[in-house]
């Protein structure tokens, strides 16, 4: 039985998805977030918004089909969403109160606070709704603030497609009313943020962590989802809005070359604030419709595709236990560690958290997956839309 179940949790890893050019896109956004964190990369943490964009094209696509044949039912959306983001998120909430929170902190109210907000991802959010800025960051995993992002868009977009849908019946009512969300971006950062001056922490909450700074990302990954589905473009087209997003995305990055935002995004700019994530969306939207009908033949893509989330989390908690106890006396065993070069102790990580992601995988992520996607009998070509979650 459990050998059946390592082949079973193998072949999850290891096989490409329907649409293998989002195996890619997944693996290259999650690399570039890990290599932004130990910089190696520049703007990496562009990365973050490529996993928004995808995330709406999955989870939109999937809400979409849904609607439209008659299947949609909230219930089972919602539990399956738990059921993929919840174990492993409230695992990296446990890790790192026992092995940072606890052991460094001796405030136990704010403790117990702290991990309530992050269990209901409430983090960036009780700053603006209850007035409570005190969290302690010990107990809330690090780069946690896009789940909070991932969640409102799981609570508003089917009441926005299915809602629509219903009232309408019609695709062209749904495209006019997710190109208004697109639309809508700058116009709601612009009066959002208009009280707070860059360079104020309270600016760079409001302006760059909140879900009304960043919904249009998403949102344009849900247009590219209805809009394959409106009109499948030829391989033409794809190749077009290719070239088109990544010319898109080469201007951003000129702009970001020589902004204060190259080096670190909390340096946010008022101009790239108000249209960063518009421009960002549509150019990723774009390179996303270019390459979803890929193949991706790289076994070592795919995990890292299907790691992904895992990754995100925790690779973050292993830098971030390293930071809290580079300081301190180590176990002789240990102290070699500290004598590495950037490039070792990055390799280092990568090898560290490939073994942590996949121990995570198949004890606490994979059990639940099963409980709602069948396991195939045989090796098949997975992942449909509605199976994948991207986290960022």
């Amino acid at each position: 039985m459990a050998a059946t179940y390592f082949r079973e949790h193998w072949r999850f890893l290891t096989t490409e998805g329907q649409m293998g050019g989002l195996d890619i896109l997944r693996a290259i956004a999650v690399s570039a977030v890990f290599l932004n964190h130990f910089n190696w990369l520049p703007a990496g943490w562009l990365g973050v918004d490529l996993f928004f964009v995808l995330s709406g094209f999955l989870i939109g696509g999937a809400i979409i089909d849904q609607a439209e044949q008659g299947r949609w039912s909230y219930g089972r959306f919602y539990w399956n969403r738990a059921l993929r983001i919840l174990p492993v998120y409230y695992l990296a909430i446990l890790a790192k109160a026992a092995l940072i929170g606890f052991p460094l902190s001796d405030d136990l109210g704010t403790a117990f606070a702290s991990i309530a907000s992050a269990a209901t991802f409430m983090q960036t959010s009780v700053i603006w709704y209850f007035g409570w800025g005190g969290a302690d960051h010990n107990f809330i995993p690090g780069g946690s603030w896009s789940l909070v992002i991932e969640e409102y868009f799981y609570l508003l977009c089917p009441l926005l497609v299915v809602g629509t849908w219903q009232i309408f019946r019609s695709r062209l009512a749904l495209l006019v009313v997710v190109l208004a969300a697109c639309i809508a971006g700058p116009l709601v950062r612009y009066y959002a943020n208009a009280d707070y001056p860059p360079d104020d922490i309270w600016w760079y909450f409001s302006a760059w962590l909140q879900f009304r700074s960043r919904f249009d990302t998403l949102a344009f990954g849900v247009l590219a989802a209805l809009l394959v589905r409106m009109h499948p473009p030829s391989w033409l087209a794809r190749a077009l809005l290719f070239a088109a997003g990544m010319a898109l995305f080469g201007a951003v990055l000129h702009y970001l070359y020589h902004s204060r935002m190259w080096v670190l995004s909390g340096q946010t700019t008022r101009v790239f604030a108000l249209w960063g994530p518009f421009l960002l969306g549509a150019a990723f939207a774009g390179v996303l419709v270019g390459v979803y009908k890929l193949r991706c033949r790289s076994t070592a893509v795919v995990i890292v595709a299907r790691l992904s989330f895992s990754i995100y989390l925790f690779h973050a908690l292993l830098q971030e236990i390293y930071g809290a106890y580079f300081a301190q006396t180590w176990p002789p065993a240990f102290e070699w560690i500290k004598s590495l070069g950037s490039l070792d102790t990055t390799l280092l990580f990568v090898a560290a958290t490939l073994v942590v992601c996949y121990l995570v995988s198949l004890l606490v992520e994979y059990p639940f997956i099963r409980m709602y996607r069948k396991p195939a009998p045989v090796p098949v070509r997975e992942g449909s839309p509605s199976g994948v979650v991207l986290a960022g």
